[in-house]
């Protein structure tokens, strides 16, 4: 495993996602007190930006289609057949987020 820093854990607001490129692949970061939770940026409903959507009371609301997503669980909310994101593993250093850079 290869972790690389992606942002400050202090620079990630409440209300909002976060998006950040780590290797190739880009990674939905949400942060809810001061834990830190990552996914793909990628709804799965139709593959919209799911880090891009508006959070409310710890729920991401992907911009293309509404989906809605627990920022702590990844759980799809309003559409539960879709399933849950998947966890990309976070670890916190401090006050610096790091990923793997390897899927």
């Amino acid at each position: 495993m290869t972790l690389r820093r992606v942002a400050a854990r202090s620079a990630l607001p409440e209300d909002q996602g976060t998006v950040a490129l780590v290797g190739e692949r880009q990674v939905a970061l949400f942060r809810a007190g001061e834990q830190v939770y990552a996914y793909p940026n990628v709804c799965l409903h139709k593959g919209g930006p799911v880090g891009e959507g508006l959070v409310i009371d710890g729920i991401v609301t992907c911009p293309w289609h509404g989906r809605q997503y627990d920022i702590t669980t990844g759980a799809c909310l309003n559409d539960p057949e879709l399933g849950s994101l998947e966890s990309v593993p976070v670890a916190v250093d401090g006050d610096d987020i790091l990923l793997d850079v390897h899927p």
